[in-house]
């Protein structure tokens, strides 16, 4: 069972909260090792909260029933990412998370960690009209689609978008003055940007 140490978990959480949401505790990409916000399951009641991650969000699939264990189809949805902690996820077997942040036209800007975690690849999705700026490095695999808005990369060392493809699609510009390892492609009405706000 991987788990965060202490905080608060939302399993299938469909509410109707909107406001800032601030996440403290320990940072740490480690199982076990953080404290903070655990979500699990199809969360999507939190498309108008703007979330500042300080310590540890993370979005947990484990097939384990208790403490942080969720088993739903790890898809996590926000309004702003903001902070400076780390989002990851953990789970007992090999899933996938989808993690999309700008619903609703939110704008934020984060300078933490987004990972993969234990058994886990995860995708980044920008959704809305809104700019959300990534200023540090993200390690995850599972690649990232720019759907609406504009994502800001602007990390000066390592991959802000994560390691695999990054995904212009129609209505969605990948902009920023920082580094994207991973191939760049742009799907009709896409827009890729360099220096412009970002790469």
């Amino acid at each position: 069972n991987q788990r965060l140490r202490l905080g608060l978990n939302l399993r299938n959480n469909n509410t109707t909260f909107n406001g800032a949401l601030i996440v403290n505790g320990t940072a740490s990409a480690t199982p076990g090792g953080g404290s903070g916000l655990g979500v699990g399951g199809c969360t999507t009641g939190l498309k108008d909260a703007d979330i500042t991650v300080n310590g540890t969000l993370e979005l947990n699939k484990s097939t384990n029933s208790f403490s942080w264990g969720n088993t739903a189809s790890g898809s996590f949805q926000m309004g702003a990412l903001n902070g400076t902690g780390v989002v990851v996820g953990h789970c007992d077997v090999a899933r996938d998370t989808t993690f999309t942040v700008g619903q609703n036209g939110h704008s934020g800007s984060f300078s933490g960690v987004i990972t993969d975690g234990t058994n886990n690849r995860l995708r980044l999705v920008k959704a809305g009209s809104g700019t959300q700026i990534l200023a540090s490095a993200g390690t995850f695999t599972g690649g990232a689609a720019v759907n609406g808005g504009l994502l800001a990369v602007n990390c000066l060392s390592g991959s802000g978008a994560g390691t695999n493809t990054v995904q212009a699609a129609g209505g969605g510009t990948l902009g920023g003055t920082g580094i994207v390892a991973g191939i760049v492609a742009a799907n009709a009405g896409g827009i890729v940007a360099p220096g412009y706000n970002g790469i």
